[in-house]
């Protein structure tokens, strides 16, 4: 008897010990699961659709081996179903627009056509290529040619509002305007250091250099005969000028990591110079009509700090991203603006902004973002980085957005809606 009930205890051990172990391996295994689930929670998701931007990737651990298109790859080849989905869905709203080696810069045009009951806007889009031949794009990958300048290379283009007038400065030293409505070019002037368009587009301010002095003048577009008169003369260096105001014309100072700049307007009306903003590799880009700016304040060599202002210079956000105006844009209505941000770039931890970028001494592989200006939301458009996009010279016209892909020299369309 004494046997058995000793073997009997010594079972009720065993099942009891039994039971302790099972129970600390659930409790282990749900604090495993716990734990990832929560980690999945709080770590930031890169296929967000809405919310604050990731911080670039700009001084990625991904460091390309050269320059070429063949070797920029994807920086991560890994995606799970759901994000896959999201990709291709984004994919399809992306087209190429040009496949012409010889593309240098374009431009939208906002033509009205009217009948004997209603007016309409339609968008056309024009590109010149580097022999100065002007084409209307007419479908993805259909363009004509419309006409053909004898002034050379062209080097710079700007565009008024409505895309009506462009003015484009050519290695011949000549700036010439295009009307896109009538396609006739006029030679306004040589020697220009910079121009823009007024607001209402009526007006073109240039700046030129003589002895070391900035003269700034405006020419009346609307005039038969070429109206100049003379705006201001500073004494200010290597500088550009906007016109996104009717009374202030902006001087933005060359961009360089290496450099201290100030922005500073000419008020048309008091006719007195003013402080915008000043810092290190300071940039800015003014919606048109200017209700709002955003600037770009470099914090090391690799990032930006951007806000976005109202017209006086007033914050009224921090803009989470870390990216150069040169990739951003306001739209048309003035109620988006539009960011690439850069998963990858082909310098990696050696990369200095913006210098690398404008001496074309980097390529980067960027996703497309838009931020709410009433709201100050940003949301994610198109973030794929396996499709090799270094996106600039952006534009929003009739739910759609525009840019230059610097890889391969082409122009993309974004659809929006």
């Amino acid at each position: 008897m004494l046997n058995g009930n000793y073997k009997k205890q010594q079972m009720k051990k065993t099942i009891l010990i039994l039971i302790i172990i099972f129970i600390v391996i659930a409790i282990g295994v749900g604090v495993y699961f716990g734990y990832k689930k929560s980690s999945s929670v709080i770590t930031p998701n890169q296929n967000q659709q809405s919310g604050s931007l990731p911080v670039s990737s700009s001084g990625s651990n991904q460091n390309y081996p050269s320059n070429n298109l063949s070797n920029l790859s994807s920086a991560s080849n890994q995606t799970d179903t759901t994000t896959q989905s999201i990709y291709d869905q984004q994919k399809q709203k992306l087209s190429l627009l040009t496949n012409n080696d010889n593309i240098f810069d374009y431009w939208i045009y906002h033509s009205t056509s009217t009948s004997s009951s209603s007016a309409s806007v339609s968008e056309r889009v024009f590109y010149i290529n580097n022999k100065g031949e002007v084409s209307e794009i007419t479908g993805p990958l259909q363009e004509k040619i419309i006409s053909t300048s004898n002034y050379g290379v062209p080097l710079k283009l700007v565009q008024s509002i409505d895309g009506r007038y462009v003015a484009i400065q050519f290695n011949s030293g000549s700036l010439v305007l295009f009307d896109s409505s009538t396609g006739i070019w006029k030679e306004l002037s040589s020697g220009v250091s910079s121009f823009d368009f007024s607001p209402d587009g009526k007006k073109i301010a240039i700046l030129k250099y003589s002895g070391g002095i900035a003269n700034i003048y405006s020419f009346n577009l609307l005039a038969t005969k070429n109206q100049i008169t003379l705006l201001s003369s500073l004494n200010i260096l290597d500088s550009n000028i906007l016109w996104p105001d009717t009374n202030k014309i902006f001087m933005m100072p060359k961009q360089s990591s290496n450099y201290s700049g100030q922005i500073w307007y000419l008020d048309l009306n008091k006719k007195t110079i003013n402080l915008f903003d000043q810092g290190q590799g300071i940039g800015a880009i003014f919606s048109y009509p200017f209700d709002y700016a955003m600037k770009f304040i470099s914090t090391d060599s690799k990032n930006y700090a951007v806000s976005l202002t109202n017209k006086s210079g007033t914050k009224l956000s921090d803009i989470v991203l870390s990216t150069i105006p040169e990739k951003c844009s306001f739209s048309y209505d003035s109620k988006f603006a539009y960011c690439a941000l850069s998963f990858s770039n082909s310098k990696g931890s050696d990369l200095v902004l913006p210098d690398d970028y404008l001496m074309n001494g980097a390529y980067f592989n960027d996703g497309l973002y838009q931020v709410d200006l009433q709201s100050y939301e940003v949301s994610t458009l198109f973030n794929a980085p396996n499709e090799n996009l270094d996106i600039s010279d952006i534009k929003e016209s009739g739910g759609q957005l525009y840019f230059v892909n610097r890889l391969d020299g082409q122009l993309y369309v974004f659809n929006l809606n």
